[in-house]
């Protein structure tokens, strides 16, 4: 079980930084919560939704690019910095073009009577772009500790101005609306300033880095580069639609006798409560990317890939029924205003499960630059999304656009598996999966369905829950001992 512990330590690591920075990053949900109103918390969920579509469009797969190309080929200068000047050319053309017609792009996202939001996104996505490339070369290097440091400084300081525009300057510099000579007021572009700083300082700080190798290119290796990536741009972005087209989906189907962006807003808040799940997945994904990848084709690579998707899976079931289980503490993460929205957390849950799950089956076609699976996969994916969302929206709300992720990535998994076992057969436990996931799913409905009448007595009783399938687990897979063992 090497593998498994060298995996867990990179994980570790990067979770570090990740759980650190996203739970920082996190607090902030609680912080708006209890400021703003849902209507206001709305616009954020909305932009940064339009956000993520745009960053996988600008980055357009080159990240796994450089990790694959970065292995294959000697001349590590060259891929460094054809993967980094192509980034760099059309990262500063969208920049340029977005602020040229900045009416425009305001009025296209639905936003033209807000126009200076959107500015501040463009500058956002642009710093946010340019960086992703040094930072999977920390990555690609297992430099694991400085991408971690870099990433904590980032969130640290953006949290450091959210507190400082939102909190402080009101409370104690305002006087009758006015900062100095400036009118002050409260608002949601606060938070897009305070992001755009933090941005602003990680780039500066990374300078040294990006610099410190050799940037070459070569226009042949570009190439090969794009074609790598480019199906990997269509599966990110499909992806993206996955994920993150519910929020624009509800601000077009939603009926309109109700407050739209409020009920964004509580959906988007809602979702927030899957943290530690979400962090999980993401890194897990951090540190998986690079062991995979510099491991190449190794003769037991198969042999680890259902290891490692094994234990992925069951710890995310242990982080399902635990959140689930503690739901009426967890649940104060949000605003009290946002409550009326827990109903989507466990569904939710069940769809982030679903698509770390569908990561680790998309191994398959990226260790085999077969990456266009990707696009068909992510493509169907996001068929589904769309036609279920604009389904389910009218008659069931934010309800809808859960059931409807949860559906995706039960879909994509499934298709996913089935081709790989074609193209890269992978002996996968799926047998003991199912058993765990049934186990999880009745600690669930234990926990969550039948409620005692005293808040202490329920507690104990999803406590003695939650413990059993703990020990379950631990029985079965040694899913806590293994990290004992030399």
């Amino acid at each position: 079980m090497n593998h498994i512990k060298n995996l867990a330590g990179q994980t570790v690591i990067y979770g570090l930084s990740s759980i650190v920075s996203r739970f920082l990053n996190y607090l902030l949900t609680p912080f708006y919560t209890y400021i703003f109103l849902p209507s206001a918390y709305g616009d954020v969920t909305i932009l940064y939704a339009y956000v993520t579509f745009l960053n996988i469009i600008l980055t357009y797969g080159m990240e796994t690019g450089f990790f694959f190309f970065a292995k294959k080929e000697t001349d590590f200068s060259k891929v460094y910095g054809s993967a980094f000047v192509s980034l760099l050319f059309t990262t500063s053309i969208f920049v340029i073009l977005s602020l040229i017609y900045l009416p425009q792009v305001a009025e296209f996202v639905q936003y033209g009577h807000k126009i200076r939001y959107v500015f501040w996104f463009v500058l956002i996505l642009g710093i946010d772009t340019l960086t992703a490339i040094p930072f999977a070369k920390l990555r690609q290097q297992n430099k694991a500790f400085k991408f971690a440091l870099y990433k904590l400084l980032n969130v640290l300081i953006t949290v450091f101005f959210n507190v400082i525009l939102i909190w402080v300057i009101p409370h104690f510099f305002v006087n009758d609306g006015k900062f100095f000579a400036f009118t002050y007021k409260v608002d949601v572009e606060l938070i897009f300033i305070a992001n755009f700083i933090g941005s602003l300082v990680t780039l500066f700080i990374l300078l040294p880095d990006l610099f410190r190798e050799k940037i070459g290119f070569s226009f042949s290796l570009w190439k090969r580069m794009v074609n790598y990536s480019y199906p990997l741009l269509f599966a990110g972005l499909a992806g993206t639609i996955n994920e993150f087209l519910d929020r624009i989906l509800l601000q077009n189907y939603l009926p309109h006798n109700v407050d739209i962006t409020a009920q964004i807003g509580i959906y988007g808040a809602c979702s927030k409560i899957a943290v530690l799940l979400t962090l999980f997945t993401q890194m897990f994904r951090f540190a998986a990317e690079p062991f995979f990848f510099n491991r190449g084709k190794s003769s037991d690579q198969k042999e680890v890939l259902a290891d490692v998707s094994k234990y992925f899976f069951i710890y995310g079931l242990v982080i399902f029924v635990g959140v689930m289980a503690y739901l009426d503490i967890v649940k104060f993460f949000i605003g009290p205003k946002f409550h009326e929205g827990l109903k989507v957390v466990s569904i939710y849950m069940l769809g982030s499960l679903g698509l770390g799950v569908y990561f680790n089956l998309s191994f398959w076609y990226k260790l085999n630059e077969k990456t266009y699976w990707g696009i068909i996969i992510t493509a169907i994916g996001a068929a589904i999304t769309v036609a279920l969302n604009i389904i389910l929206i009218p008659k069931f709300s934010y309800l809808g656009s859960a059931w409807a992720r949860l559906v995706c990535y039960l879909v994509i998994t499934v298709i996913s598996y089935l081709l790989g076992q074609k193209y890269y057969p992978i002996n996968y436990p799926v047998k003991s999966m199912l058993g765990y996931l049934f186990f999880g799913l009745v600690a669930f409905f234990l926990c969550y369905e039948f409620k005692l009448s005293n808040i202490g007595l329920d507690l104990a009783k999803n406590t003695l829950i939650f413990v059993s399938f703990l020990a379950l687990l631990e029985r079965k897979e040694k899913v806590f001992s293994i990290y004992l063992k030399k």
